[in-house]
């Protein structure tokens, strides 16, 4: 951090994001912080709480960025299933692109620490509005988002982790699982 540059939240948020992007988010600690922005760790304490409050901090910010992605992705798109494909292509993208914004966003966040309607709950609108045309109720409708988001998890999370050896392209296996769900999807 250069002398005249003002510490703030804001600024101790980015830089952790960066580290998590960097090196992973395992390495967001309140030391590797502070020696990146040239201080000493107490000095983080003038600004946050600890090392829980900018970790709710960096999945704020991920999950927002993420969704504005996710927005982009889908906004030209009809309904249903287009729409769907849009999402889940570019959530893989996001994921796979940006694994350390990516994990930040997965964090669960204290629901006493931020707005009302959050990023992670507009992504989850935005897949329900995907779903508008299945006619779902709206227990159906929770169990169909939680079950694309775990899909999708799942698939990201098993290839960043190497599990996928086999010569066959990520893309392809992304698709016929969207379509597969898709297909299971159109039964309702």
């Amino acid at each position: 951090m250069s002398p005249k540059m003002n510490l703030s939240q804001s600024i101790i948020v980015d830089r952790a994001l960066e580290i998590a992007e960097r090196i992973g988010i395992e390495q967001v600690t309140m030391a590797n912080i502070a020696r990146e922005l040239n201080i000493k760790p107490p000095s983080l304490y003038n600004h946050v709480s600890g090392l829980d409050e900018i970790k709710q901090k960096m999945a704020e910010k991920a999950q927002h960025i993420l969704f504005l992605q996710l927005k982009e992705a889908v906004i030209d798109e009809e309904e249903g299933a287009q729409k769907i494909k849009a999402f889940s292509y570019a959530y893989y993208r996001f994921a796979i692109a940006r694994p350390g914004m990516y994990e930040a966003s997965i964090v669960a966040l204290d629901s006493s620490s931020h707005d009302k309607f959050p990023a992670d709950n507009n992504i989850v609108l935005l897949i329900k509005d995907s779903l508008a045309q299945y006619n779902l109720s709206e227990s159906d409708s929770i169990h169909i988002i939680r079950g694309l988001r775990s899909l999708l998890h799942g698939l990201v999370d098993i290839n960043r982790k190497g599990g996928f050896k086999l010569k066959v392209d990520m893309n392809d296996t992304l698709e016929k699982v969207i379509d597969t769900f898709l297909l299971g999807l159109s039964q309702y």
